[in-house]
């Protein structure tokens, strides 16, 4: 089975659409390792990644902060708390 950062870029194309999915370390790894670029959206609580396929697709897949007091934290939202 396909790793999630891999599941939502294939999503992403295949849908011509944004994919959201709730932060985990491992695919905010992931996804930082295949992006061209990303941003922590501090009002939406969200880091934004982007980037393009080997094939020329473009892509974009979201990373939902978790929700305040729960474990494992989420870069660039602290200081929004």
């Amino acid at each position: 089975m396909a790793n999630v950062a891999e599941q939502a870029i294939k999503r992403s194309v295949s849908h011509n659409e944004i994919v959201t999915v709730d932060y985990d370390a491992d695919v905010a790894e992931e996804l930082q390792a295949a992006c061209a670029d990303s941003v922590a959206n501090t009002a939406y609580r969200v880091t934004e990644y982007w980037g393009t396929t080997d094939g020329g697709d473009e892509w974009r897949v979201h990373l939902r902060a978790r929700p305040e007091g729960r474990e494992g934290g989420f870069p660039g939202h602290d200081e929004d708390a």
